[in-house]
């Protein structure tokens, strides 16, 4: 199970659910952030720390977390 972390925006996956987690409804609509961009924005090289990932994530994301 793929998670999206409240402290920074990067998912993290459990083997098996966490004590507490939350569970948020969502269609996603074209033009906004995927799974798939939230993974590559935690491997890209560019990214070097916690204020940088961010500044490259959605107000949605953001708000979110």
């Amino acid at each position: 199970m793929w998670l999206l972390r409240t402290d920074c925006p990067a998912l993290k996956y459990f083997t098996t659910p966490p004590p507490k987690y939350a569970i948020l409804s969502h269609v996603w609509g074209s033009g906004e952030q995927s799974f798939q961009d939230l993974q590559s924005l935690h491997q890209s090289p560019v990214v070097r720390s916690s204020s940088d990932q961010w500044a490259r994530v959605s107000p949605k994301i953001r708000d979110c977390c």
